[in-house]
């Protein structure tokens, strides 16, 4: 995903906030496929979750963030979606990616402070 300004990524979150939600049902169908190799299954996955990573983003700062920001977000959304276990009933997928987002957080404006 290229974004050249922050602008057109929340465009795109917001395009993608008004689709349909998958169901839990078809979250583990589409990990079940991504895992065998399908790129469009990995994508859907990156498409449900990218408003996630908007949400923390946008209620970080209150003014544009950066595009590196973003790009950051949207690499931890990328590791958590390759590791994490969809069968896993302890924790959502969601939890897991908020917990390192956070993490992420906390990093990036440590080292703006600098």
């Amino acid at each position: 995903m290229l974004f050249t300004t922050a602008k057109a990524f929340f465009a795109l979150v917001d395009e993608i906030s008004r689709e349909g939600r998958l169901t839990i049902e078809e979250e583990r169908e589409c990990a079940r496929r991504m895992r065998a190799g399908d790129g469009e299954a990995r994508k859907a996955l990156l498409r449900r979750y990218l408003p996630v990573v908007a949400s923390f983003i946008r209620r970080s700062f209150s003014k544009e963030p950066s595009l590196d920001l973003i790009y950051r977000g949207i690499a931890v959304l990328e590791e958590t979606l390759d590791k994490y276990d969809f069968q896993n009933e302890n924790i959502t997928f969601t939890h897991a990616l908020s917990t390192k987002l956070r993490r992420m957080m906390a990093a990036y404006i440590a080292d703006s402070s600098v």
